[in-house]
């Protein structure tokens, strides 16, 4: 049964108190929940023959959330935190970005800070690796909601005030100074591409 539409229960969710700092063991625990999640019956309800890609290439997205490291377990006090770079002569514009550990997007993240600088961009750029962003202490338990945490990461950065805020993913290298895109925020509250439902391409987007 698809319990989703049926009762609205989301699948993802994880049982985990709300509250604005977690432990270690808080995490460890949170990283055990996540693996627990068998969604694969709910994902073959869902799928339909006529979408554009595979049975496997949509639960490889939608399992984004399920399949997070949140967690070094190699080292048992290491809590992840954000970090917030101020780049140039700093200013009202942020860039934030989320990775889990262990992965190829968390390596690709590291080199993100270098390039704005070399763009001779001025603002911040809040990064987060592992954990999962935990604006207003209610958001951990969504953390297997695939790709939640960029609505997330955003309200991390308007917490700490800022107004004008860009998502930019880790796989992403700066060229040219980002100013632009910031400017663009004084017109309009959001800018963004939006996709259908059931469309998941297997080939890569030029957008």
């Amino acid at each position: 049964m698809n319990t989703y539409f049926e009762k609205l229960i989301n699948p993802f969710l994880i049982d985990i108190e709300d509250k604005d700092d977690y432990t270690y063991d808080d995490y460890a625990n949170i990283q055990n929940k996540l693996k627990e999640k068998d969604i694969d019956s709910f994902l073959k309800n869902i799928y339909s023959q006529d979408m554009i890609t595979t049975f496997e290439e949509m639960k490889r997205r939608i399992t984004k959330g399920i399949t997070l490291d949140i967690i070094d377990k190699t080292n048992n006090i290491l809590i992840p935190t954000i970090q917030i770079y101020k780049v140039g002569n700093g200013g009202d514009n942020c860039f934030v970005c989320y990775t889990s550990l262990f992965n190829d997007r968390f390596d690709k993240s590291q080199n993100i800070i270098d390039s704005f600088k070399k763009s001779n961009f001025d603002g911040y750029f809040l990064l987060l690796n592992g954990g999962f962003p935990n604006p207003t202490g209610k958001e951990m338990k969504y953390c297997g909601v695939p790709y939640s945490f960029k609505i997330f990461m955003m309200l991390e950065a308007k917490k700490l005030g800022f107004e004008k805020i860009i998502w930019i993913d880790a796989a992403c290298y700066c060229v040219n100074n980002p100013k632009r895109l910031f400017d663009l925020l004084l017109e309009d509250d959001i800018i963004f591409r939006d996709f259908p439902p059931d469309f998941f391409p297997q080939i890569p987007l030029i957008i």
